[in-house]
């Protein structure tokens, strides 16, 4: 795959704090706002801890450009100066590699069909709970599907204190318990998420379209 020396990609760079992000409306309201405001045909998300590395978008753009009936594509993150007690453990590679289908400066989308899908969920559960951006890659991948290019890294995460990458992984690994009741809450509104989001892509495909 030889990547256009140019990207039709439009940046949402989100600035807020991110161990505040997944605690308030912050992140998902700039990524919205910025995705509403856009102009290109593709969207990617940068969060404040994140950076591409070099021919990231050029990559996704190409794949895209390659595979016209993909509606969006991920891309491979590589955390960065995060615990031992994390890294070293025999699962983290796995669990890695599924926040990569998650996080959202790893996600490459077609601007039609994030405005289908209703954006990252303003619900004010997620304010609470976090989570609006596994809301969103869950739907996403359960209605369209949602490849990743793991071929080799193209986003880094930086590790700070108390960042919400952390908490996943400690989770993920057994090192943290998470209240049964906010799991439960996240499941059920991440479920109504997809249910709502699946809903506006069948009124679309069933809409009458003048030809003009």
């Amino acid at each position: 795959m030889h990547p256009p020396t140019s990207s039709p990609i439009t940046a949402a760079v989100t600035r807020a704090s991110a161990c505040c992000a997944c605690r308030t409306t912050a992140a998902r309201r700039a990524r919205n706002w910025g995705a509403l405001h856009a102009s290109q045909e593709l969207l990617a998300f940068l969060d404040a801890d994140d950076e591409y590395l070099p021919g990231a978008l050029a990559a996704a753009s190409a794949y895209l450009t390659q595979n016209p009936t993909e509606v969006s594509v991920r891309l491979d993150v590589e955390y960065t100066d995060f615990p031992d007690e994390l890294t070293v453990h025999t699962d983290f590679a796995a669990h890695a590699a599924a926040l990569s289908n998650t996080v959202p400066s790893s996600l490459i989308i077609r601007r039609s069909v994030y405005a289908a899908l209703g954006g990252f969920p303003m619900d004010d559960a997620f304010r609470r709970l976090g989570g609006e951006d596994g809301a969103f890659s869950w739907a996403l991948r359960e209605i369209f599907g949602n490849r990743r290019l793991d071929d080799v890294k193209r986003v880094r995460m930086h590790y700070h204190a108390g960042i919400h990458a952390e908490r996943y992984f400690r989770v993920a690994l057994g090192l943290q318990i998470p209240s049964p009741a906010d799991v439960a809450d996240a499941f059920h509104f991440s479920r109504q998420f997809l249910h709502t989001a699946r809903a506006h892509i069948r009124q679309l495909r069933a809409a009458s379209v003048i030809d003009g």
